[in-house]
């Protein structure tokens, strides 16, 4: 973000942080499917963003910040079918599945 001088957006920050919150909470209160479901979640749409931002510095040339984003794609996507694997055959996942569509 130092190298194209991005700054965080206060807004969506509040909003992430009170979903976060909300998760917390949730997870403090079920076992651990949720938990990880919801990591498995986070950790799909993670790997497209990479992607799509190591796409954007290959264009623009950067190829410090390209090796770094492939690199974090890569594992995103190892612990995405990680998390995938334990949820696969818990008992709520069907329902789950349902109402949020992953896994």
């Amino acid at each position: 973000m130092e190298v194209l001088e991005a700054k965080p957006r206060k807004f969506k920050e509040a909003i992430l942080w009170t979903i976060g919150r909300g998760l917390v909470a949730a997870c403090h209160n079920s076992s651990w499917f949720f938990p990880i479901y919801f990591a498995g979640r986070l950790k799909t749409g993670n790997v497209k963003n990479y992607e799509d931002a190591a796409r954007f510095a290959k264009e623009l040339e950067m190829p410090e910040c390209y090796d770094a984003l492939v690199e974090m794609a890569r594992v995103d996507r190892n612990t995405k079918t990680f998390f995938r694997a334990i949820v696969a055959k818990h008992r709520f996942l069907p329902i789950t599945r349902s109402f949020f569509r992953w896994g």
